[in-house]
């Protein structure tokens, strides 16, 4: 008889289950996105052993006004036999410190030597390295092998010599005029200097909240690339699918890129405050220039960096407390630039700013809530237009999760609720056209609602009003089709009126050459165009030539933030790819066609809003440019679902299973950018 082994048949029933997973796997279609998580998983692996592991290791600067961060001036190159000194004092526990290094744009392969001395010339630290290892214009932090205590020592003496640097191979150090702080002294070959060295003391605490942030973004893209397959896969309709991946890449958007650091969101910021002032009664004191805020926002507000480094998110992590002191709520003048507009382009913005207020929120999670409530507006325009449109709704779904889409509207910028209306406005236009259905009431009170706020937030979008000639004249039974027509252009350049009248009768009534204050420069204005025509077509011409890729390439999110962070060119090619495979019909699908004749309205369209978009940034353009100057490529992004219909056509049918490849791509990629822009951001 056979003897009985628990370990053979534990063996056996591991075996059995691993069988049955694979089984499982298969039968519901799981390798593909396995195989897409496994190499998730292998990017973000490379992104934390190369970029985001060694910066989380790195100490937090030690809380002390000790440190002299600012670099004004070199002290010379440091040759064998010179000696630099610099004495600190000590009133918190260090555990290294780091010097701003010059290297004269060349690799030196001298040798550094920095010996750190207490009061009583007992060595507590020394260290030599390469000058190789130094980068130009940058810190290089040196890790005490034991914290300094202020209980063991007054000062420190930090000696820095390099024993064979000579004249071509040699570096420097960066000094600045600092306030004079007792004890504090720099000695460059024992003789007292009137400047200290550029330093900074490290503290106790590591930036363990990029590592924290890191893993919860690799949580959230997992989380993301398996929801959106599932989703696709179970054929759920594709607006809410959006909601998802909006929501999730969102959060990332939000966390990756800080309060300020999206363009001009300091400005956005301040507008959405001015109004939730008036909404709670608190505006009426208000004058040009001058903003009534929270003595705590004010501050907070201040401190907050356009470019962002690793400090900052360090610095939003210690922002510990949700609800501010009575001392902190009192309002205090501070000097603001506040967008001449009107309030609808910050509705949602200033409802979850006044929220907070009314609460008594801190102002970083304050600041917070006014975004998550701009990508709400966001997220619900885009959502209609996606379920509203019959044709090419997948382009919708990539246009709006494109990266340069979901990081502005994860901000307090306008530009959110531009997008949206104007997809929107795009899809219910499309409905109208290709719909069998007749146009009814409710579809002529929202287009002339979408309509009125179309030009608000920019005016070259009042040109999709054209979209409405398309829409065939037996559809528009109980309407007159020319009438409805003129009623939705009418309230769209009333919208224009509203937001516009001011700004452009002073841009009609400038002078063909004027100063700019904005710019401190010459610029041109529209009587410029008018006089010299001939010459601003061949300048438009030459700007789209020489400038139309790059257009391309930062509407999708080639450079991010305030265009200083950028993302891949093999992302934006992939995204590139998404798009335009993204508008062309399904196979087994009833799908629609867009006529030869509507695609020629439609180029007319485009050609106007394009041209429109470009004298747009006339006034940012300098006297004797070639080019036209101050265009962004999010500029385009409103019109972009229009501009993909033109290459829509019965030449390439999609397999049924492309759709959900693409948004799976879509969201992985942009989830990829928002990696990539963080890791850019901690190492500056």
């Amino acid at each position: 008889c056979e003897l009985y082994n628990p370990i053979e048949e534990r063996e056996s029933d591991l075996l059995d289950q691993l069988k049955n997973l694979c089984k499982a796997i298969k039968e519901r279609k799981l390798w593909p996105v396995i195989a897409v998580i496994a190499f998730l998983s292998s990017v973000f692996l490379f992104y934390w052993i190369d970029y985001v592991g060694p910066k989380a290791k790195d100490f937090v600067l030690a809380e002390t006004n000790m440190n002299n961060e600012e670099a004004q001036y070199v002290i010379g190159e440091i040759y064998a036999g010179d000696v630099i000194e610099q004495q600190i004092p000590v009133d918190v526990d260090i555990y290294g410190i780091g010097f701003s290094f010059a290297t004269y744009e060349r690799v030196n392969s001298c040798t550094i030597s920095i010996e750190v001395y207490d009061e009583n010339d007992i060595c507590l630290f020394t260290k030599n390295l390469s000058a190789e290892e130094l980068k130009d214009n940058a810190f290089y932090d040196f890790i005490f092998d034991e914290k300094i205590r202020p209980a063991d020592t007054d000062f420190i003496r930090v000696i820095i010599t390099s024993p064979d640097g000579e004249p071509g191979n040699a570096i420097t150090l960066y000094s600045s005029l600092q306030e004079e702080v007792p004890g504090r002294i720099l000695y460059v070959n024992e003789e007292g200097t009137s400047t200290n060295l550029t330093f900074r003391l490290l503290g106790n605490q590591k930036y363990s909240i990029l590592g924290w942030m890191f893993f919860s973004f690799y949580l959230i893209s997992v989380s993301l690339v398996l929801l959106v397959y599932l989703f696709m896969i179970k054929k759920v309709p594709l607006e809410k699918v959006f909601i998802i991946a909006a929501v999730l890449l969102g959060i990332i958007s939000n966390a990756v890129f800080p309060p300020k650091a999206i363009p001009d969101e300091a400005a956005h910021i301040n507008t959405a405050y001015h109004y939730s002032n008036l909404l709670l009664g608190k505006g009426s004191s208000e004058s040009e220039g001058t903003l009534y805020m929270r003595q705590g926002d004010a501050e907070i507000f201040k401190a907050l960096k356009a470019d962002p480094v690793k400090d900052t998110y360090w610095e939003i992590s210690e922002q510990n407390d949700l609800f501010m002191s009575e001392e902190e709520r009192q309002l205090i003048p501070v000097d603001a630039k506040i967008v001449d507009t009107t309030f609808t382009q910050y509705i949602f913005p200033i409802i979850g700013l006044t929220i907070a207020r009314i609460f008594h929120i801190q102002t970083i999670p304050a600041l917070y809530l006014g975004r998550f409530f701009n990508l709400a507006c966001y997220i619900f325009f885009i959502y209609w237009a996606i379920r509203k449109t019959p044709v090419a709704k997948l382009a919708f779904f990539v246009a709006g999760l494109l990266p340069m889409a979901v990081h502005v509207a994860a901000s307090f910028s306008y530009d959110a609720s531009t997008i949206g209306i104007s997809f929107l406005f795009i899809g219910w236009m499309l409905a109208l056209i290709y719909q069998k259905e007749p146009v009814k009431k409710a579809d002529v009170i929202i287009c002339s609602c979408l309509a009125f706020f179309l030009p608000q937030n920019k005016l070259v979008y009042t040109v999709l009003i054209g979209l409405c000639f398309l829409i065939a004249k037996e559809k528009w039974s109980g309407f007159r089709k020319i009438k409805t027509c003129a009623l939705w252009i009418g309230l769209s350049l009333s919208g224009l009126l509203l937001s516009y009248s001011g700004r452009i009768i002073d841009r009609f009534n400038r002078e063909a050459e004027s100063w700019h204050p904005s710019k401190g420069a010459m610029t041109y204005s529209f009587s410029w165009v008018l006089e010299n025509f001939w010459e601003a077509l061949q300048m438009g011409v030459r700007t789209l030539v020489e400038t139309g890729s790059w257009y391309w390439q930062t509407m999708i999110g080639s450079s991010l933030s305030w265009l200083n962070v950028p993302v891949h060119g093999y992302l934006i090619l992939v995204l590139t790819i998404c798009l335009f495979l993204s508008v062309f019909p399904i196979k087994e699908k009833n799908e629609v066609l867009v006529a030869r004749k509507q695609k020629i309205w439609i180029s007319v369209i485009l050609f106007c809003g394009i041209v429109l978009i470009i004298l747009s940034m006339l006034t940012w353009t300098n006297v004797g440019s070639d080019l036209f100057q101050g265009v962004q490529g999010r500029y385009f992004l409103p019109i972009l679902p229009l501009f993909l219909l033109m290459f829509r056509g019965k030449g390439i049918i999609l397999e049924k299973h492309v759709p959900t490849v693409i948004a799976v791509t879509t969201v992985t990629v942009t989830a990829f950018a928002f990696l990539e822009s963080f890791s850019y951001i901690i190492q500056r």
